[in-house]
């Protein structure tokens, strides 16, 4: 049975992040640590528009059984200069072919993968 979650679109999101500047941490108890920048990027909503501001990164997690968590902090300035802080995670399942797709800067069919997040 799969529940159907309820959830309202708040605001498409674009980053641009600097792999080249990734930092490979290694392995932990909890699997393979990663920390990828943000560098920039956009958001815009019905009510919600703005600025990626620099400094953020995503805190990605490679789970032995394939999973790849991910733990993203952002600063954002609105259209109209309010700061915010945005912090989402979740997880991504595809297959180490999508994941390498993915490091590639490849877009991926929505229907090749799963990707649930939830933001705080």
């Amino acid at each position: 049975m799969t529940a159907d979650l309820s959830h309202q679109h708040l605001m498409t999101l674009k980053l641009t992040i600097d792999m080249a500047a990734a930092h490979a941490v290694g392995e932990t108890p909890e699997g393979s640590r990663l920390i990828v920048p943000v560098t920039g990027g956009s958001f815009e909503g019905q009510r919600l528009a703005g600025t990626v501001l620099p400094g953020g990164a995503d805190w990605v997690r490679h789970r032995a059984d394939g999973v790849m968590h991910i733990d993203v902090r952002l600063p954002l300035v609105t259209d109209d200069g309010v700061a915010l802080y945005l912090r989402y995670q979740g997880r991504f399942l595809g297959g180490a072919d999508k994941l390498a797709a993915l490091g590639r800067g490849e877009r991926l069919d929505p229907d090749s993968y799963s990707l649930v997040i939830s933001a705080q």
